[in-house]
């Protein structure tokens, strides 16, 4: 019934014009590694420089204001934050999402395949921008929740028509992983410790503090990217999340990840986590060395 659901779903809310953009689902080294946005990132950086050797990297959301970005060169990019495209959110968001895509445009001087969701084919305006890079391509993807058997799931997620329930950037990015062939895609940065930083004021606002790589490098530039305890918003706008919608969007993103270690069989693929003290608790772990 679920999968059913999902079909019905993907029929009314997918856009099926994704489908051209396939041609961009390629790799160039047969294993992937994913760059998270978490703070363990910073610590671990010298040591990913050197495990990189002989992959492709995937850099997430902030990752091309930061200095690491030139030094990774990576090759896909993934942002799927519907705040980026819509037109009813904070001004803050705007303002910023249009600071980060003039520096992802003035600093690549490589290849890199930008995956985004497909709402952002109705920006004319961010199109043409980032246009004036020709070293970036964009690949359109859908971010319809997908449920069901993994077995049913597998040929809409193959072609992006949807994903499992998308409540983080590193979710699509396995699944551009999954759906470029990489033998081996590793994790890192995807520390996900959002239960220790919740908590609820004394006027019952729900307040996370977000840590990130880049929190001391970044704190001038946004109070969005702070390390400081605030709300959590639905979709960017001004209204706040309540503590059970909080605790079921971090359901949905552990539960997705479970999901995607079942479909990676489908896959002949492996998903391995190198994030020292991760909270996903899905897949295989390896240490750095």
């Amino acid at each position: 019934m679920k999968f059913i659901y999902s079909v019905i779903k993907t029929v009314i809310l997918s856009k099926f014009k994704v489908l051209k953009y396939s041609k961009y689902d390629f790799k160039i080294n047969d294993e992937l590694l994913i760059l998270g946005n978490g703070p363990s990132l910073k610590t671990d950086a010298e040591k990913l420089l050197q495990f990189k050797e002989k992959k492709d990297c995937l850099g997430v959301n902030y990752f091309a204001a930061s200095q690491l970005f030139e030094v990774f060169k990576p090759a896909k990019y993934v942002i799927v934050s519907a705040e980026y495209w819509k037109g009813d959110v904070l001004s803050e968001w705007h303002n910023d999402r249009m600071k980060l895509f003039e520096e992802m445009i003035n600093r690549c001087n490589w290849e890199m395949i930008l995956y985004v969701p497909a709402i952002a084919m109705n920006d004319q305006n961010w199109q043409l921008k980032m246009k004036t890079n020709s070293k970036i391509k964009i690949r359109y993807i859908n971010l319809t929740p997908l449920e069901g058997s993994p077995n049913l799931v597998y040929p809409l997620l193959k072609n992006f028509l949807g994903l499992p329930r998308p409540h983080n950037v590193i979710v699509p990015s396995i699944v551009v992983g999954l759906n470029c062939g990489y033998s081996k895609i590793y994790l890192s940065g995807v520390d996900h410790s959002w239960l220790e930083e919740v908590s609820v004021d004394e006027k019952n606002n729900v307040l996370i503090g977000q840590k990130h790589f880049y929190g001391s490098e970044f704190k001038n530039r946004s109070s969005l990217l702070s390390d400081k305890k605030k709300p959590v918003y639905w979709d960017g706008s001004g209204k706040s999340r309540r503590l059970h919608e909080v605790l079921l969007k971090f359901y949905y993103a552990f539960r997705s990840y479970w999901e995607l270690n079942e479909l990676s069989k489908i896959y002949k693929s492996k998903i391995i986590n190198l994030t020292e003290n991760s909270y996903i608790d899905a897949f295989e772990r390896q240490k750095l060395s």
